[in-house]
């Protein structure tokens, strides 16, 4: 991304809030085979081969809260929509970290695109939202290059404080 090698980048919702949560905190290189239940209990969270401690939800949730608020303040004013990938680019453009990989996609101007939906997208980080005046408004629809199917599936989602 950095040396403009990449012309668009498709990309899931969890790795775009991964990419993020590594810059604010430790990540440790581990291993796939790791008991995810067990970390939690430890206050761990494990993506692949990586774990992930707890605090660094809650230092990207810190990290987040203003820019959303921000966000909100800017479409309030001036009727802005936000989409998910003018999102992303904004958060790329705040990050404000060289190990980011959408830090370098804003600095470079390559637009990164979920491979879901927009209104999925605002379900991935409505939990972010603690009332319904903060919520962001999403234009709805499918991204023109690429068309994916909703799958009855739906996303899991590591919480991550323990129960």
């Amino acid at each position: 991304m950095k040396h403009k090698h990449v012309a668009c980048l498709v990309t899931t919702a969890g790795g775009i809030e991964e990419d993020f949560i590594k810059c604010l905190g430790k990540t440790y290189l581990a291993d796939f085979s790791l008991d995810g239940a067990d970390l939690r209990r430890r206050g761990m969270n494990r993506i692949g081969n990586l774990v992930v401690p707890n605090d660094n939800y809650c230092k990207f949730e810190d990290w987040l809260t203003p820019i959303l608020d921000a966000m909100l303040a800017e479409q309030k004013a001036n009727g802005h929509v936000w989409t998910p990938s003018s999102f992303i680019r904004r958060l790329g453009k705040e990050i404000d970290n060289e190990e980011s990989v959408y830090y370098w996609a804003y600095k470079v101007n390559t637009t990164v695109s979920p491979v879901r939906t927009a209104e999925l997208e605002a379900e991935r980080y409505s939990r972010f939202l603690s009332c319904v005046d903060r919520r962001l408004y999403w234009r709805y629809g499918l991204f023109s290059f690429v068309q994916v199917a909703r799958s009855n599936s739906g996303h899991r989602w590591r919480h991550p404080s323990p129960e």
